[in-house]
């Protein structure tokens, strides 16, 4: 049953079976994890997860499409990771793979269905890969081995196993890569022509009534950049035109 059908044996009435949850995207990141020297571990967990970043260009069609990062601790720990450890992060920034959200029965209270399908586009995957590769350099640098307990070969013996074969380190990476917590374009605007489209520019949603979407789940792609100034700048836009 597809989401119009379901909505509508809940007595809510919509027309059209739109393509709501289709088109998922997110970032997709992968670490190398750094065990730190006490120096230059945080003392506090209101400490900043995310310290550095840095974006650069690494082949995608329209530049700008990547996101080198550096984290502590903090974040690294809801992950698993030792006390104490660091990491050296990269994303793609601009991503070509789609994923999508399906609802698993009409109860609200059901988690839906959420297949991310990162890196399922190889433009995405051989830059992740190659980003990998750049994060090893940084890792082992003489500037990291100064702040670092132990070599980065003995914090990720699995990535530096596949490092040197492409297949091995793709695979590495399809089973190991986090997303970014940046979850966009499952209510994708465009013309109301567009069989993508689920909301038109003014942020209606096609063929139902008095109903307006406006999030990040309207982008038509998930942005070179973070979501969140991109999401208010939607809303703030929306907020005055509807005022």
């Amino acid at each position: 049953m597809g989401p119009a059908a379901q909505l509508n044996a809940l007595g809510i009435d919509v027309r059209a079976e739109l393509p709501v949850g289709q088109g998922l995207q997110d970032h997709p990141i992968a670490l190398v994890t750094l065990a730190l020297t006490d120096d230059a571990t945080v003392r506090t967990p209101d400490a900043r997860h995310t310290n550095v970043c840095v974006r650069y260009t690494g082949g995608g069609a329209d530049g700008n499409d990547m996101l080198l990062t550096s984290l502590n601790q903090n974040v690294l720990s809801m992950a698993g990771a030792d006390a104490g450890s660091g990491a050296f992060g990269v994303w793609v920034n601009q991503t070509y793979s789609r994923g999508a959200v399906t609802l698993s029965s009409a109860d609200p209270t059901t988690q839906p269905d959420v297949a991310e399908r990162m890196l399922s586009d190889d433009r995405d995957l051989s830059r992740l890969r190659d980003g990998v590769r750049t994060l090893i350099e940084l890792a082992e640098h003489a500037d990291t081995a100064a702040i670092t307990a132990k070599p980065p070969a003995q914090s990720n013996e699995a990535l530096f196993a596949a490092l040197d074969d492409d297949a091995a380190l793709d695979a590495h990476l399809l089973a190991t890569a986090g997303d970014a917590q940046h979850g966009t374009s499952t209510c994708r605007m465009g013309a109301p022509g567009d069989p993508d489209t689920v909301v038109d520019p003014s942020c209606r949603v096609l063929g139902l009534d008095n109903l307006r979407v406006i999030d990040a789940s309207i982008f038509p792609a998930v942005p070179r950049a973070n979501t969140n100034l991109t999401a208010i700048m939607a809303g703030e836009l929306m907020a005055d035109r509807l005022d």
